[in-house]
Formats: structure tokens, C-alpha cells, sequence
């Protein structure tokens, strides 16, 4: 993925970790396993059965989870370099892959 040096960074990382968050929260809907009302995506992994692999550390999972809150107020925060964001996607490409695995088709 690319992406331009105009690009607001802030914007693609909450809605990469909103994207994670929606994925992992479908799967365990699926798995009829209810899932607080939270954007904690470590505390959401957690719930999920260990038979289901779904390829997110919990390191990946608190630098996502910041995103879910801290990137809607980016005056208040550091700039998310471009590198940072990109990483950020692929992280959200490799948790969608996953989880769609186990979705019905």
C-alpha cells in the first residue's frame, strides 16, 4: 500500500483500528460470544477461542487500540508518519484475511 505524504494519517489509522475491531467483533458474534462495548482489541482477542488464529499480538493490539480514541484528536497528539500508518494496514489486511477465513461464504 501506498500512500501520498498529504494523506491524514490520523484518519487511516482509526479506521484501520476500527476496521480490526469490527472483524474481530463479527467473528465473535458468529461464534454467538458476546463482546463488550469496548475498542480495547487485546481484551477482544481474549474472548476468542484459541482454535481460531487470527494473526494480531497483543503488542499490535495496544498500538491499535490507541488509534480507536487518540487519532480522532490529532492536535493533541504526535504525527503518525506515513511508515507508521502503512504498517497500521497492513496490520488491519492481515487481521481481515483472517477472520474472513472463518465467515460463511
Amino acid at each position: 500500500m501506498t500512500l501520498n505524504d498529504d494523506c491524514p494519517t490520523e484518519v487511516v489509522c482509526f479506521h484501520a483500528q476500527q476496521g480490526v475491531e469490527k472483524y474481530i467483533k463479527a467473528l465473535l458474534t458468529l461464534l454467538d460470544i458476546d463482546s463488550p462495548k469496548s475498542h480495547d482489541l487485546g481484551e477482544l482477542l481474549k474472548l476468542l477461542p484459541q482454535d481460531k488464529n487470527i494473526p494480531l499480538t497483543i503488542h499490535e493490539a495496544e498500538e491499535l487500540t490507541d488509534y480507536a480514541v487518540s487519532a480522532r484528536y490529532p492536535d493533541d497528539n504526535e504525527l503518525i508518519s506515513i511508515l507508521e500508518a502503512t504498517q497500521v494496514c497492513e496490520i488491519a489486511k492481515r487481521v481481515s484475511s483472517a477472520v474472513r477465513t472463518y465467515l460463511p461464504r
